[in-house]
């Protein structure tokens, strides 16, 4: 019965261990991404003056805060990922 509980725990560890590490994977996938859109919405508001350089400064800020939270390990949400990228794609139109 010892040996049968050793595994158990021995193979829940093993899991938890795989899950925090695949985890770990996407979040630098997704600090990569979100560093690629603040430097070009930085690059952007170079461009611009007024409202829409307000406006992408602080959208930048907004993916500065989601950067900062993934390299702290916060959990963040995947569609907040998303949309600043997408908000960055519209942004250059």
């Amino acid at each position: 019965m010892r040996t049968f509980k050793k595994v158990v725990v021995s193979a829940a560890v093993l899991l938890m261990i795989s899950g925090v590490a695949s985890a770990g994977g996407k979040n630098e996938a997704s600090v990569s991404r979100l560093k690629e859109t603040r430097d070009s919405l930085a690059a952007q508001a170079n461009n611009q003056k007024g409202y829409p350089r307000a406006r992408l400064d602080m959208e930048r800020a907004r993916v500065n805060d989601l950067i900062n939270d993934l390299e702290a390990g916060k959990r963040v949400d995947p569609s907040e990922i998303d949309s600043a990228v997408r908000h960055r794609n519209e942004a250059g139109r």
